[in-house]
């Protein structure tokens, strides 16, 4: 026995209000995802490296617009590079960072930079 629905009575569509259920839904959910990417990408602690290990910047000094001069410690090796508009290159590597030295200031900048100069190094491309 099939009852139909007497004509003055309207059954309302909610097909509508549910598409946009989901569709305000799908919205919030990657709104919410690209909230979490850029937190971690901007908010992320200060020394930490995008793969593991531990890499510290130590000391920079800018040469010119667009030219500086890093020292930078990776896993207890000191390392000094230059950077400008075309990428960052190695100068050399520095005596291994011992557990009592002071953290690098003017004068130890400026020896590390003087050192370099003395010892030939090859060119990098």
């Amino acid at each position: 026995m099939l009852t139909t629905v007497p004509p003055d009575i309207v059954v309302p569509d909610y097909s509508a209000y549910m598409l946009r259920v989901v569709i305000v839904l799908g919205i919030l959910l990657l709104v919410g995802v690209g909230l979490i990417i850029v937190s971690r990408r901007w908010f992320r602690p200060a020394g930490v490296a995008d793969r593991g290990g531990d890499i510290q910047i130590i000391a920079t000094r800018n040469l010119e617009p667009g030219r500086r001069l890093h020292i930078v410690e990776a896993d207890g090796q000191r390392l000094l590079l230059a950077s400008d508009q075309g990428g960052v290159s190695l100068i050399r590597g520095l005596p291994r960072a011992h557990p009592n030295d002071p953290v690098a200031g003017g004068s130890a900048f400026g020896d590390a930079v003087r050192d370099s100069a003395q010892t030939p190094t090859e060119a990098h491309e």
